[in-house]
């Protein structure tokens, strides 16, 4: 389970599982370590940024996709647009456009009612604490 949850090299976290690098500007703050995606800052679970660098990266189950206009300050947020979605029986897969860039998001399929069709605009929310850093 550790070598999934902290992969010690990117090329471990994209090997084992399905992932969302972040690309961006990632910096040291009072606050913390963060990444500066697409215009927003997103807080990264590290406790520094190394020289050698490394990658930024979420995986798919960890992040939700929540109806627009949704806000929570202790989340990392991003907004997008639906592109499609995927019936996967306990989940529903989506592919979500960020700033040109594709954000894979793996919900439950628990309630029919809150299943976001392609084309709608959605906050993606999660954890800082699943915002990981896997060295170059």
């Amino acid at each position: 389970m550790e070598v999934y949850e902290e992969p010690a090299t990117e090329f471990v976290a994209d090997f084992i599982g399905d992932t969302n690098f972040l690309e961006g500007d990632l910096r040291e703050t009072e606050d913390g370590v963060v990444l500066t995606y697409d215009g927003t800052d997103l807080g990264v679970n590290t406790s520094g940024v190394p020289e050698e660098g490394g990658a930024v990266f979420v995986r798919p189950e960890k992040v939700n996709a929540r109806s627009a206009g949704f806000s929570d300050d202790s989340l990392n947020t991003l907004e997008g647009t639906v592109e499609r979605r995927l019936f996967l029986g306990s989940k529903v897969r989506y592919f979500v456009d960020v700033g040109g860039f594709e954000v894979v998001v793996d919900d439950s399929n628990q309630h029919a009612a809150t299943l976001h069709e392609t084309g709608d605009d959605v906050v993606l929310a999660w954890s800082v604490e699943d915002t990981r850093l896997a060295h170059g």
